[in-house]
């Protein structure tokens, strides 16, 4: 391991747990995930742990709830790598850490029973930017600690100021229309210098981004869905983060992301060809590029192959899922990290959760691609346990239904042929099926506002197989 010291700098933000120890009041110690379960169908967890300073003394541990199976030091002499046994049948519920002089209270909790049901066709999503759909709480519009300072409603890559108190206020609004669940862009901590609004570059996987609320105001949000028989559906994002995250900040080691040698500052963009995964003419040179290259300079590329950023990203994962109760996620550029870790992962979240409801971004181009990435596919060796994909060969098709005239293949025809090619999945019904998104034009504006055409698109939409998303 080469520890790359010229990117460390100090970190401050995410999830600091501070404890009063002998001579240290308020020292800190950051542990990830900060406190997990008894019970969990896997008994093992993975700890990092990571102390103000270096230290050099052997950590002690003392507690009945679980017992050490490996302790690592990193690279970076600040962080520790824990693996423990839990002992689900101990009365105990805290595990005593010691840290040269920092001292830890880890908490494993009893988990709550929960009734849970997966997404299928009765479920209409309802699609929401959250910085852009509603202002309910003012208070929290500028924070002083985030770097971000561009708050202006005329700004398109600016702060708008919307929360989850606006989404709160708006429940009634949106069921209305007729929708049972909803999608919201990712609510985590983007504590980015500019257009951090989306919310896909995030800095601490651990934490609600204040502007947004906090982890209490969401778990609020989640349980109101759940008293009006609603889903919630939680982006969540595996390929990268963004560039001020504590991790990337503070490199344990130079394992936890795709640095490229070979060029400046490490960096290397993807070719964004999904089809290089599989195609059997692409050069190998190709696919690393592609799996392996970072989205945008200002998002790295997390190592998936690397068993800690692994266990951080799955145990992540489950985190939310217990705490909070979400029904659903939905995954962020599916098709860019490692697709064994992609599968693991699946694998890992339905082991604790059968039900649970499972859906990928495939921004590709073609059904045989967008294919390729769903539970089934007999050309794909790896079993990726993954219940459906974001269906945008079939919005590709209704929008050009709309505005083009019918040929061969042009036109309405389209439609026919991209349902027809229903046949590459096993349950085409899990599709998540949409007419636009945040990540493309408005389909009103695609259709030069020609309201006879939107109620065509939505007619279309509506009658169409698949879990419907607007």
């Amino acid at each position: 391991m080469v520890f790359v010291s010229n990117r460390c700098k100090n970190y401050t933000l995410s999830l600091v747990l501070f404890f009063s120890c002998t001579g240290f009041l308020n020292a800190q110690v950051e542990v990830f995930p900060p406190f997990w379960w008894k019970g969990m169908a896997n008994d093992t967890l993975s700890l990092i742990v990571k102390t103000e300073k270096s230290n050099q003394k052997k950590p002690s541990f003392s507690g009945e709830v679980a017992q050490i199976i490996e302790i690592k030091k990193a690279a970076n002499p600040k962080y520790y790598f824990i693996k423990l046994l839990i002992n689900s049948n101990s009365e105990d519920s805290i595990l005593k850490m010691k840290f040269g002089k920092y001292k830890v209270d880890y908490l494993f909790k009893t988990r709550r029973k929960r009734n849970r049901r997966s997404l299928d066709q009765s479920d209409v999503m309802y699609l929401i930017s959250p910085d852009r759909f509603a202002n309910g709480d003012s208070k929290n519009d500028h924070p002083k600690k985030l770097k971000e300072k561009v708050y202006s409603r005329d700004s398109i890559y600016g702060r708008h100021g919307g929360d989850i108190q606006g989404i709160l206020n708006h429940l009634d609004y949106i069921q209305n229309l007729g929708m049972n669940s909803l999608w919201i862009c990712p609510l985590l901590t983007n504590d980015m210098p500019e257009a951090s609004y989306h919310g896909y570059a995030i800095t601490d996987n651990y934490s609600i981004d204040p502007r947004f609320g906090s982890n209490e105001l969401y778990k609020t949000l989640v349980e109101e869905l759940h008293k009006r028989e609603m889903t919630m559906v939680m982006d969540m994002v595996y390929n990268h983060v963004g560039t001020e995250h504590h991790f990337f900040q503070d490199l344990p080691d130079s394992n936890f992301f795709n640095f490229h040698e070979s060029y400046d500052d490490g960096y290397l963009q993807t070719n964004y060809r999904a089809a290089t995964l599989f195609d059997p003419h692409s050069s190998k040179a190709d696919s690393k590029k592609f799996k392996d290259g970072w989205f945008v300079a200002s998002m790295p590329d997390l190592n998936q192959t690397y068993e800690p950023v692994a266990e951080f990203l799955i145990q992540n994962s489950i985190w939310w899922i217990e705490e909070f109760g979400v029904d659903a996620f939905r995954i962020d550029t599916y098709t860019y990290p490692d697709q064994k870790f992609m599968g693991e992962l699946a694998a890992r979240v339905k082991k604790e959760y059968p039900e649970f409801f499972i859906f990928g971004e495939t921004w590709v181009h073609g059904p045989e691609i967008q294919s390729y990435f769903v539970e089934g596919n007999p050309f794909n060796k790896i079993k990726s346990n993954m219940d459906a994909v974001t269906d945008f060969q079939l919005a590709f098709a209704i929008q050009e239904s709309l505005v083009r005239e019918q040929g061969w293949t042009e036109g309405i025809a389209k439609v026919y042929y991209r349902l027809a090619a229903d046949y590459l999945y096993q349950k085409p019904e899990n599709h998540v099926t949409f007419l636009d998104n945040h990540d493309l034009a408005r389909i009103f504006g695609h259709l030069n506002g020609d309201i006879q055409k939107m109620q065509t698109a939505l007619g279309m939409l509506f009658t169409i197989r698949g879990i419907h998303c607007l």
